[in-house]
């Protein structure tokens, strides 16, 4: 059988063998929480790198989305321009200019029946003095018929 002293070193074998045990579980959790911060620790960084170059990525396409836009809106004003351009062109051969030249011609025809403004002048003096020499006349022409 076993004596007390037996049984002291075997506790004491067992106790250094479980202190053995613990720090070595100990050692162990230390290591794999260490391996998990750092894998945590790298996949954040991958993570946030991956946010970076997508970001980037969205960025780069959105400035080329907005440009082509743009241009595509220049364009469509400039056609706008060019095809009212072209229209205002056919509506002044078709509309206005023949218009222009018929109104061009009746101010040359106006032109050219109209009197002179020294004719007109001298016409005016003559139907001033007609009209003096008429009115003279119908006063002589009352009195001779009073006269008679």
């Amino acid at each position: 059988m076993l004596d007390e002293k037996d049984i002291q070193v075997i506790r004491d074998l067992m106790a250094e063998h479980e202190a053995r045990l613990t720090a070595k579980i100990e050692d162990q959790e230390a290591r794999l929480t260490a391996k998990i911060e750092d894998q945590e620790t790298r996949l954040i960084a991958k993570i946030e790198d991956q946010e970076t170059r997508l970001t980037a990525k969205i960025e780069d396409q959105e400035a080329s989305l907005t440009a082509k836009i743009e241009e595509a809106q220049r364009s469509a004003v400039k056609e706008a321009v060019e095809l009212s351009t072209r229209y205002m062109d056919v509506l002044y051969e078709t509309k206005i200019e023949p218009q222009f030249r018929l109104l061009a011609e009746g101010h040359q025809t106006l032109l050219e029946t109209l009197a002179p403004k020294d004719r007109v002048e001298a016409l005016e003096e003559d139907v001033a003095f007609l009209k003096t020499v008429v009115s003279s006349l119908n006063k002589e022409l009352k009195e001779l018929k009073k006269a008679m």
